[in-house]
């Protein structure tokens, strides 16, 4: 397996209009979960160093979350400002 670098990893949530009706949601996510998990996919992604995963609106928000506070975090500790 190929080393990753340690960056951010580019970030493709699929977005809908406010208050989307739940079986269309349901749909929606069943459909992106299974193609995120096929290994064709996968296998291809992998070539280019790349990783996919599905996460829920609610797991995506908290990853979110507790990657704006560790950056936040990090340029907060090492003053970094811009020029």
């Amino acid at each position: 397996m190929r080393r990753r670098a340690l960056l951010p990893a580019p970030l493709l949530p699929s977005l809908a209009p406010a208050q989307p009706r739940p079986p269309l949601v349901a749909r929606l996510a069943d459909a992106l979960r299974v193609l995120v998990n096929d290994p064709d996919l996968r296998a291809r992604f992998d070539e280019h160093g790349m990783d996919a995963q599905f996460q829920t609106g609610p797991e995506l928000a908290a990853m979110l979350d507790t990657e704006l506070r560790l950056r936040c975090g990090l340029i907060l500790d090492a003053d970094i400002r811009a020029e």
